[in-house]
């Protein structure tokens, strides 16, 4: 896990390489407390609906102290309804674009703000640091809209399960997981 953030300062950390090299890419996902903040809320952060999102840019530097390049991702991404996710699980990220670099910066930003800086927990986790992907989001596996979290309509369930994994008959209150008719499988939030 990497703590991302200091006191009172922007939310950042480095990875500087020995000679500089081009990284293909690593490995990320929310940590636990990230994610359970932005699927529930906290004391200091609220709970993420329709058009909030979490960001990583990720920013490669030359010897020189030069940009060489800039990658943003999305670990949560709210703003379409329809291609909603928080990521929950390794996602391989692509940083070929950055070229070869002697430092890499991680920084994190969220549309929950307040008067100190950043709500959102700003940490996140990554490994296989160099390793080789294929990049590919997440799409609608939380369901949301500006009002409240949607269910499923029941003529499209072909299974509902708690956050345990035990079989309901509808969905209920906290996290579900649903099966959908057409195979999918996504993991609704009721509030």
């Amino acid at each position: 896990m990497v703590p991302a953030t200091t006191a009172c300062g922007p939310c950042y950390a480095t990875v500087k390489l020995d000679g500089g090299a081009v990284v293909p890419g690593f490995y990320v996902t929310n940590s636990s407390y990230a994610y359970n903040s932005l699927t529930g809320g906290d004391s200091f952060a609220k709970k993420f609906d329709l058009g909030d999102w979490f960001l990583l840019t990720i920013t490669g530097y030359d010897a020189n102290e030069e940009v060489t390049g800039t990658k943003e991702y999305y670990l949560a991404d709210l703003r379409d309804a329809d291609k909603a996710y928080i990521i929950n699980d390794w996602r391989y990220v692509d940083l070929s674009g950055l070229g070869k670099v002697k430092k890499i910066k991680f920084e994190l930003s969220s549309t929950d703000n307040g008067d100190y800086g950043m709500n959102t927990p700003a940490y996140f986790c990554f490994d296989n640091f160099g390793a080789e992907g294929t990049e590919e989001l997440p799409e609608k596996n939380v369901i949301v809209t500006g009002i409240s979290q949607v269910q499923p309509s029941q003529s499209t369930m072909v299974g509902c399960f708690d956050a345990a994994g035990r079989r309901i008959s509808t969905p209920q209150r906290g996290i579900n997981i649903i099966k959908m008719s057409d195979g999918t499988v996504r993991k609704v939030i009721v509030k």
